[in-house]
């Protein structure tokens, strides 16, 4: 078992845990620096923001789930980024991203630091609009 900010070595390479609960209780993303050639890239491999039909209001389950979704959206804002993966390659568009690589398309498409912010709008979006809607019940 492991700690939030806790780092874990895999060879040469140093993965930083952040707690980002919300979309299951245990969900996890990792950070870490990679170099290719001179260049040192901060990575976000970032576990799931959304809430696919979740009871987000008076959950007797689950009911800090909207205090966690919140720190973990703060949590990940937070973060440096300029490669974005995650758990589901359609959260990050892995294969328009693998399709432009391979077509040598000109840079690398996987580094795109803005790619990361729009999918927290999104996702932060989407849980905010979950949860008005929720509210008003």
């Amino acid at each position: 078992m492991f700690r939030d900010g806790e780092e874990i070595r895999l060879g040469g390479v140093a993965l930083t845990t952040h707690f980002t609960p919300g979309h299951t209780k245990g969900c996890t993303s990792y950070s870490a620096r990679i170099r290719e050639g001179d260049r040192l890239y901060d990575v976000v491999f970032a576990c799931s923001m959304t809430a696919p039909g979740y009871q987000l209001v008076g959950n007797p389950k689950y009911p800090e789930i909207v205090q966690d979704f919140q720190s973990s959206f703060a949590q990940l804002r937070a973060l440096p980024c300029d490669v974005f993966l995650a758990g589901h390659s359609w959260e990050f568009g892995l294969e328009a991203k693998r399709n432009a690589l391979q077509a040598g398309a000109g840079g690398n498409p996987f580094v795109d630091p803005e790619d990361y912010r729009r999918w927290l709008d999104r996702s932060e979006d989407a849980f905010r609009k979950q949860l008005e809607t929720q509210s008003r019940r």
